[in-house]
């Protein structure tokens, strides 16, 4: 087994190496017994709480098939881990000025596969650690350090075991001044993925890197300061894909309040953001906003602001305002208005001028039958745009994953190379072909989300996805928006309620020249539901119709999950769920979507626990196939003082387009606390 030999370095300084020479002082302190005088009073210069270690021992077996009508593969594989860990706590010279907890552990990692063409084992080394110091509590000036170190193996499809390896390091300091309180945070942390029984070898590499800075100042009760500086440095690479992100941004905001009771308030906030990625991007923002409280019901709310974007060699200014009113009429009517008008300028070549406005309208009442909620809202668009045609950019637009829905991008001329879909907090990049497929309908993008990719980071279903792109702008060009929304719910005592929502968008687009699609666009959607709640129980049914220019389609909902609590010791849950899906338009689709889940907790005595879970998947689309999947995964928890024994084993079949996969798994881990 090929070991990484590397050396973890930040600034010259290697974090390993201080954390043996930390180690090494550690025991002969200890054992030498050397002694200082504090506050009067002699004491062990490096005071611990004992050493305390774990012995953990793990075994895993996997076994995973492949069949289609070319192709038959079968992988087994088996890794079994022993680790010595010991770890202990303290302080040195006084519990003010440092205290820690440290850990380090040494262990022995035998791994194996057989795919039936290739074979392979292999034997090695595994170490992990752990150090958090804490130093100066009692200082205006304290800061904290920590190192960790992980790894483990984990299987990987039809290939030998992957080999993991996770290290951080991070820098935590205050400064609690009673004016300017600061706080400075630096982290490193990097996940290595890697085969070490075949020649792939390099399989996922992240590395990133992080400092922040904060600042707060109060000039008086009323006046509050904020600064804040993130630097964020990300480069992800997998097989044949490399991608780096680099973002530095510095906000400064502003709060004051004025009036009786300090009813009133001013929020001034500016913003730089630097970013470094597929695309370059650099946005000024600086916004203005006041709220004034006339009275207990009715406010007024202004706002002007200003933004700068310059992407690669395109630049594009944006000034605008934003006023309106809330007013609540007897405490369960609200009506919420806004008016605005935006001007963007692309270059010095074109421009576009965008005004409109919206009103929102919110009523509940309780009733003989229960409580009737209710809300409409109507908005407004006029967009005026002159000059050459441009390019504009979208950054972190927020999508959530509804599996098997595809994800519909708002613009439209996308630049399809430009798409770049990430997690909600910019951590994770996902590939396009494994996680995601870009289908172009007309001038519209979709993407068809999936679960199952092979490769790491997966997305999840009810996932929030945040994406960027490029897109076309046709700024010789008028366009006009109306869309209104309307929901009404009736919760009935008995547990019942039913509900309808109603949306309507019409946009109406004039290109000073030709143009290869209609750009008109219209849209309506009307949603039925019910549902039934009682107890543990819920029951949903929904039906939803839409009505598009670019994809009409039906679509139905039965859900039905319940929750039991057998004994004080028993529980299950379980859900099932039927969906149909019929699109029709640019793309005619007909899904149907059945899914159950099941699971139950047992603790059968004081200390042993059993657990379930299976789940099944029968999906039938008629541009995908069909696909049926069954996962079964079952585990016995045994905690008796210082022993914990955890055993599972789980069951994985997924038939996909002809093919079938099937992989079972079994693993048992130990743990001897001493």
């Amino acid at each position: 087994m090929t070991k990484d030999t590397s050396k973890k370095c930040v600034n010259g300084i290697d974090f390993r190496g201080i954390l043996l020479i930390a180690a090494a002082c550690s025991g002969v302190l200890l054992h030498t017994g050397c002694a200082v005088r504090v506050r009067g009073s002699e004491r062990p210069l490096l005071r611990g709480n004992g050493i305390h270690g774990e012995l953990r021992v793990s075994a895993r077996q996997y076994t995973e098939e492949l069949e289609s009508a070319t192709t038959h593969h079968e992988n087994k594989s088996s890794i079994m881990q022993e680790e010595l860990y010991l770890h202990t706590e303290g302080d040195v010279f006084d519990p003010k000025f440092m205290t820690y907890a440290a850990g380090l552990g040494m262990g022995l990692v035998q791994q194996k596969f057989d795919t039936g063409t290739s074979s392979g084992s292999s034997s090695g080394s595994m170490n992990s650690y752990r150090l958090i110091s804490h130093f100066l509590s009692g200082k205006p000036y304290p800061f904290s350090v920590s190192l960790n170190k992980e790894e483990t193996f984990l299987p990987r499809r039809f290939r030998s075991p992957l080999h993991m390896e996770n290290t951080s390091s991070g820098i935590l300091a205050r400064w609690r001044h009673s004016e300017w309180p600061m706080t400075f945070s630096w982290t490193d942390s990097h996940m290595q993925q890697r085969a070490d029984l075949d020649d792939s070898g390099f399989m996922f590499d992240r590395r990133s890197e992080r400092f922040a800075y904060s600042v707060a100042h109060d000039f008086s009760e009323r006046s509050h300061l904020d600064f804040r500086f993130d630097m964020d440095d990300i480069l992800q690479k997998s097989t044949g894909y490399s991608r780096s992100i680099k973002t530095q941004n510095y906000r400064l905001a502003h709060d004051y309040t004025f009036g009786a009771d300090n009813r009133h308030s001013l929020r001034s906030h500016l913003s730089f953001v630097d970013r470094d990625s597929d695309f370059d991007t650099q946005t000024l923002e600086w916004q203005e906003s006041l709220l004034l409280r006339h009275s207990d019901s009715f406010s007024t709310f202004y706002s002007a602001h200003y933004s700068q974007n310059t992407f690669e060699s395109i630049d594009s200014r944006t000034l605008g305002g934003v006023g309106g009113f809330t007013h609540r009429l007897y405490d369960n009517f609200t009506t919420k208005l806004s008016l605005y008008s935006h001007k963007t300028e692309f270059g010095r070549s074109s421009e576009s001028l965008s005004r409109g406005g919206d009103i929102h309208f919110n009523y509940y009442r309780h009733n003989p039958w229960g409580l009737l909620t209710a809300e409409y809202g109507f908005r407004m668009l006029n967009l005026e745009s002159t000059g050459s045609t441009g390019t504009d950019i979208v950054l972190d637009e927020s999508h959530t994953f509804s599996d098997p829905f595809p994800i519909a991008l708002e613009k439209r001329g996308i630049l399809v190379d430009t798409i770049v879909v990430k997690n909600a907090a910019g951590t994770e990049i996902y590939t396009e072909g494994d996680d995601y497929i870009i289908r172009q309908i007309g001038d519209w993008i979709e993407l068809d989300v999936t679960t199952l990719g092979a490769d790491f980071p997966n997305i999840s279903d009810g996932q929030n996805l945040h994406v960027d792109y490029l897109y076309a702008v046709e700024t010789s060009a008028t366009e006009d928006l109306l869309e209104h929304t309307f929901r009404i719910e009736q919760m009935f005592k008995n547990g019942f309620s039913v509900y309808y929502a109603h949306q309507n968008r019409q946009t109406d687009i004039d290109y000073s020249h030709a143009v290869a699609v209609d750009p008109d666009e219209d849209y309506e959607s009307n949603t039925f539901g019910a549902a039934y709640r009682i107890r543990n129980y819920t029951l949903t049914a929904e039906h939803r119709e839409v009505e598009a220019t670019r994809n009409s389609s039906q679509s139905d909902r039965l859900t039905a999950s319940a929750h039991w609590s057998l004994s004080p010791t028993t529980s299950v849950h379980g859900q099932v769920a039927q969906a149909w899906i019929d699109s029709t338009g640019d793309r005619n689709r007909e899904t149907s979507l059945f899914t159950a889940r099941a699971g139950f907790k047992n603790r059968l005595t004081k200390h042993l626990r059993l657990t379930g879970d299976a789940e099944l998947r029968r999906e039938d689309s008629s541009d995908i196939g069909r696909t049926d999947g069954f996962r079964l995964d079952a585990a016995m928890e045994y905690h008796r003082r210082a022993l914990s024994i955890r055993s599972g084993w789980g069951y994985y079949v997924l038939d996909r387009g002809n093919t079938e996969t099937t992989n079972s798994m079994f693993f048992i881990k130990m743990i001897r606390r001493f």
